[in-house]
């Protein structure tokens, strides 16, 4: 081949950009790193929740007597304990509010 032939061939044909399967190779790398980092995201998520509810079972066992007189000793409201109407109230509450917080963050 000639020097105006080589030339040619690598200026046109063999730029990255104008490579069609480095470009797939490199867009499936992309992808894969990607959906490693959805995974790895998800995971960590996953684990903080199940870390949370763990540690809020140990509590709950550990509360349970005093839970239990709190609830026989205080008023109840169409036979639910007030306290437990207004945690669930409280609980409720704080999700809206995490809810909208994160509406307006964004």
């Amino acid at each position: 081949m000639a020097d105006d032939q080589l030339t040619e061939l690598f200026a046109d044909g063999t730029a990255p950009e104008r490579d069609t399967a480095f470009a797939q190779r490199v867009d499936a790398r992309i992808a894969s790193a990607r959906r490693d980092l959805r995974l790895l995201a998800f995971a960590i998520r996953t684990l903080v929740i199940l870390t949370l509810a763990a540690a809020m079972l140990v509590t709950v066992r550990l509360l349970e007597p005093t839970l239990q007189q709190i609830a026989e000793n205080s008023p109840q409201f169409m036979g639910v304990p007030v306290p437990l109407i207004l945690v669930a109230l409280a609980v409720g509450f704080a999700v809206r509010a995490m809810r909208f917080v994160r509406l307006r963050l964004r």
